[in-house]
């Protein structure tokens, strides 16, 4: 593998341990919030607490993790590209084609 491959491939590693552990973590803390109140009486949507409660705060860590996971996702699949010169299938190419005229003067 490339090193400059590596460099991403491991930030991209990185970033999505970072991301299990805060998905790891909202999970129980929103396991733990719903056992305080009867199931009757939940919301449909999982709780996410009020401005600057900890349970906003987990969710506002995990929402960083994944934006931070996808864009490592984003870097190594660039330099992936940059690597191999890799272009879409699919990319138009025009080729200009320019002749000598053989008309008289």
């Amino acid at each position: 593998m490339h090193p400059g491959m590596k460099t991403y491939r491991i930030a991209l590693i990185s970033t999505y341990r970072r991301y299990l552990d805060a998905d790891r973590i909202w999970v129980e803390e929103t396991r733990r919030v719903l056992k305080w109140s009867p199931k009757s009486n939940r919301p449909s949507l999982p709780p996410i607490g009020e401005p600057g409660s900890r349970i906003r705060q987990i969710y506002a860590r995990r929402e960083r993790a994944l934006r931070r996971m996808e864009a490592a996702h984003h870097e190594l699949e660039d330099a992936r590209h940059r690597m191999c010169n890799c272009y879409p299938q699919n990319r138009k190419r025009f080729v200009l084609l320019l002749t000598r005229s053989s008309a008289p003067n």
